[in-house]
């Protein structure tokens, strides 16, 4: 009785959820009930993250206090992700405009408060760790350091105490920290609408009964499982380097949510769109009208469509196969290509270099991180799409050589490496600039210790990306041998 009151409860709290998304994704939302959404989702992905027994992964032992104190540490470490959106909520707020204004106003000091605050629990936790837990072979310091008890001098203890810190601010700065952002910020209602969207799509094709409940419950522990799953893999010392390469892989995924789906959703307007120029940001159909009103003829009209409908699967496809290789190496599956798949893509990806429409760039404000896909109106589109009909041709003929579609398949894996490369450097370009702003305008006010937190989260930024780049190149090769 108590179990199915309590599934119960749990459904209608993830249908409220799921509701909340699709006015947000509509556009139907206040600013204050948006917020309310975010606090929500931001609780959900704490208490997810306490659920995963992060003191079990790090030492192979549980203990529910220490990871109480630390989800507290990184809600406070993260704090500032949620004040920076308050003004931007605040205009479209009803009922608590007053608080979001207060918010603002005093945004500054909320930041460093509990960055300060987070920061020296996170410093108090590693030395208590170091001195009173022991480190066990099945867990990720058992892998970078040596497994046993605590040790006794206060060299050893010294040497421990840092790693931990580390290991914590690791755990915080590349993982739960863009959790934060993309699950309960930046993308939650774009991933519900596609979620809903996939699950409908797989109940239709494969022709399954559906039931309310049951779709409730995959769409709302859809992150849920596969975070527990990921998290997992940085348990084992050969599955480590899997995990950072999929956490790299996921940025790029994100992007497709964050940045692709409002163009072609032009309907959709998320909250950080309100930081970027709309003069390099405006949806596709925009783009494509004005474009289609400057053609001259019906011919040159359907090459202005093609050109903007290759492009807009290019993209996609950019963003998308890096998850995908990863994915499909992570479960073992042996991907199979067919000539056709392997002509749309690089003939999409040949309209999207000769005429863009999406450009990536780095930010240009410093204070925001990250990748930055702006659109463009077409130019040229005649040539985009002649050469984009020659290379799928070519492809599909040439590809009835077993030798040659090999070729193919490289260079596609190539232009998909070229890819998360180019991210890579972007994040790591955007990374460094936040950073060293960041550090130079702290150190200047005097505020030394927060200057020292953020230098031991630039140092495991910068080296994430580096590791991550080499690790899915090594994936990419491997997969590539599976590939047929």
């Amino acid at each position: 009785m108590r179990k199915s009151i309590r599934h119960l409860i749990e459904d209608t709290f993830l249908m409220i959820i799921i509701l909340l998304n699709i006015f947000d994704f509509a556009g139907f939302l206040p600013g204050d009930i948006d917020y309310i959404k975010k606090i929500a989702s931001w609780t959900l992905v704490a208490y997810l993250f306490y659920s995963l027994d992060i003191s079990k992964i790090l030492f192979g032992k549980s203990s529910h206090d220490i990871n109480v104190l630390i989800i507290i540490s990184y809600i406070l470490l993260a704090f500032r992700k949620f004040t920076a959106s308050v003004d931007l909520l605040a205009e479209k707020s009803m009922l608590f405009q007053r608080f979001f204004e207060f918010i603002g106003l005093h945004s500054s000091i909320i930041e460093e408060f509990t960055f300060m605050a987070g920061g020296l629990i996170l410093l108090l936790l590693s030395v208590y760790m170091a001195r009173k837990f022991g480190i066990r072979k099945q867990s990720l310091l058992g892998i970078i350091q040596e497994s046993g008890k605590p040790p006794k001098q206060l060299w050893g203890m010294g040497i421990r105490s840092i790693t931990i810190f580390i290991v914590l601010s690791s755990f915080f700065i590349v993982l739960f920290e863009y959790i934060i952002e993309w699950l309960a910020i930046v993308t939650d209602a774009p991933l519900i609408m596609l979620l809903i969207a996939g699950y409908l799509f797989y109940v239709i094709r494969r022709h399954k009964k559906y039931n309310l409940e049951k779709i409730i419950y995959k769409i709302g522990h859809f992150g849920e499982d596969f975070y527990k799953r990921f998290v997992s893999l940085f348990n084992q010392k050969k599955t480590i380097f899997i995990a950072v390469s999929g956490i790299l892989t996921l940025h790029l995924l994100i992007d497709l949510a964050t940045f692709i789906l409002p163009f072609i959703i032009a309907f959709f307007k998320p909250v950080y769109f309100g930081y970027l120029d709309p003069a390099t940001h405006q949806n596709i159909y925009a783009l494509l009208a004005n474009n289609l009103h400057n053609a001259a003829g019906i011919i040159s009209k359907a090459f202005v469509i093609l050109a903007y409908l290759l492009n807009t699967i290019g993209i996609m496809l950019l963003l998308f196969l890096p998850a995908f290789v990863w994915y499909s190496f992570f479960k073992w599956k042996k991907i199979k290509i067919s000539a056709i798949k392997l002509g749309i893509f690089l003939c999409s990806v040949t309209a999207l270099i000769v005429s863009p429409v999406f450009r990536m760039t780095k930010f240009s404000d410093k204070s925001i991180v990250g990748v930055d896909i702006q659109t463009s109106g077409i130019q040229n589109p005649e040539i985009a799409i002649i050469a984009a009909l020659i290379v799928l041709a070519l492809v599909i003929f040439l590809s009835k050589i077993s030798f040659i579609k090999r070729c193919f398949i490289a260079f596609s894996l190539g232009i998909v490496n070229l890819m998360v490369a180019s991210y890579a450097y972007l994040y790591f370009i955007s990374n460094a600039n936040y950073f060293i702003s960041a550090i130079t305008s702290v150190i200047q006010d005097g505020k030394y210790l927060i200057a020292l937190q953020l230098f031991v989260f630039f140092g495991i930024v910068m080296l994430f990306y580096i590791i991550a780049l080499a690790a899915y190149t090594g994936i990419s090769i491997k997969e590539f041998k599976k590939i047929s």
